[in-house]
């Protein structure tokens, strides 16, 4: 059995990583909770391509079932996002990059990575601590090529917006 599990294990990475290469215009996904899982629902019954970048087992399959590609981060969720993971999920190629991990830290570090690549798509950081949500909007501190592909949003100002309606 566990020879059978590492061979598919191994066999869906290299068939990610081969229908990853052919993508363009997908957006690339990096988060690792309920929220992530929510987006990537909406984005296939709207019928996008996703590539989830992902330490998350379970996330990953909810992800693979929906239809979307994922790229495993080697060490799990203890794994720190590396440049090289951005570019296995293509985001070279991409149209857009959503950072929608829990920790703001580890979003900041995905957005630092991607002006890293040159990545001129269009990118949603999530940025939930309502100081550094605000420091946020000043795009010029990123040195991105283009200063109008950045949104910010925070996800718990959005829930009390949505409360507040209600």
């Amino acid at each position: 059995y566990g020879v059978f599990y590492a061979a598919t294990r191994l066999l869906r990475r290299s068939g990610d990583r081969f229908r990853i290469r052919g993508l363009r215009g997908h957006a690339v996904v990096y988060g690792s909770d309920e929220v992530t899982e929510s987006f990537l629902s909406e984005q296939k019954a709207e019928g996008g391509i996703c590539v989830l970048v992902s330490g998350s087992d379970v996330l990953l399959k909810a992800c693979r079932a929906m239809g979307h590609l994922a790229v495993d981060l080697e060490g799990g969720l203890n794994h720190k996002l590396d440049s090289e993971d951005l570019r296995r999920a293509g985001l070279g190629q991409a149209n857009a990059f959503y950072a929608l991990d829990v920790e703001d830290a580890a979003n900041l570090r995905a957005l630092f990575l991607a002006s890293e690549l040159n990545a001129s798509c269009e990118v949603v950081l999530r940025q939930d601590e309502p100081s550094s949500c605000d420091l946020m909007q000043r795009k010029e501190i990123f040195g991105l090529k283009d200063q109008n592909v950045l949104r910010v949003i925070s996800v718990e100002k959005l829930r009390a917006r949505m409360l507040l309606k209600e």
